[in-house]
């Protein structure tokens, strides 16, 4: 990465922890892709592999969100043997139409939160949550 792009994604996650539609802009110049009309209430970790993140239309982010596209605990495994060393985890993020993520949840790579689902503050999301229902 650039260093014009490096000054560019520092320049927007400050202007983002100050207004939302900054943080719109900042989301996109890290590559998530966002629908029409989602708002957040502050600025969610992207984690660092953001443009595996898709966010649908109408949804509502809280503070402290955590998009969690990699796994790091497979840095353990690989120890185990030669046949673990190249093993990875990444996963996409689709977070469907009309959703609510709380306050201090962690999404987990390969998960798919369908329409007009709730995910309660706190939660740990480790695997497809269906349309229309609340999780926590």
């Amino acid at each position: 990465m650039g260093i014009i792009k490096r000054i560019r994604i520092k320049f927007w996650r400050c202007m983002a922890n100050r207004k939302h539609r900054y943080t719109i802009k900042y989301a996109k110049l890290l590559g998530v892709k966002i629908a029409q009309d989602v708002r957040f209430t502050g600025v969610p970790d992207f984690s660092t592999e953001p443009w595996l993140i898709e966010i649908g239309e109408n949804c509502l982010i809280t503070q402290n969100v955590r998009f969690m596209t990699h796994d790091g605990s497979v840095n353990v495994v690989r120890r185990l043997g030669e046949e673990y060393k190249n093993l990875l985890k990444f996963g996409k993020i689709v977070v469907e139409d009309n959703v609510f993520i709380g306050a201090n949840s962690v999404i987990m790579p390969n998960v798919k939160i369908g329409s007009f689902s709730i995910i309660a503050s706190g939660s740990y999301v480790t695997k497809d949550v269906p349309k229309e229902e609340v999780w926590g």
